[in-house]
């Protein structure tokens, strides 16, 4: 069975290098760049696993993680972030 992934990061490379790392697991990767955008993401995909960062745009991570613990109760939820983004690597 393949596992759905949620990836929800405003860094399009951070998304990419996630993409790559799930997929070559042969899993199924969501993205999304903001909590607006990953509420649309859950309303048009099943997800098992959920990976949001806490630096988001607009609704931050730790907003939107109980929301999400609502509407995805049985969804294993995942809070990522890292101070200098500059030294992020995949």
């Amino acid at each position: 069975m393949t596992t759905r992934i949620l990836v929800i990061d405003e860094d399009p490379s951070l998304r990419e290098c996630l993409e790559l790392e799930f997929g070559a697991e042969r899993q199924l990767i969501v993205v999304a760049s903001s909590a607006v955008e990953a509420f649309a993401r859950i309303d048009e995909f099943p997800i098992d696993l959920v990976f949001a960062d806490i630096a988001l745009p607009g609704l931050d991570g730790l907003e939107l993680l109980p929301q999400l613990a609502q509407r995805l109760p049985d969804v294993a939820l995942i809070a990522v972030t890292s101070r200098d983004r500059s030294s992020r690597t995949c």
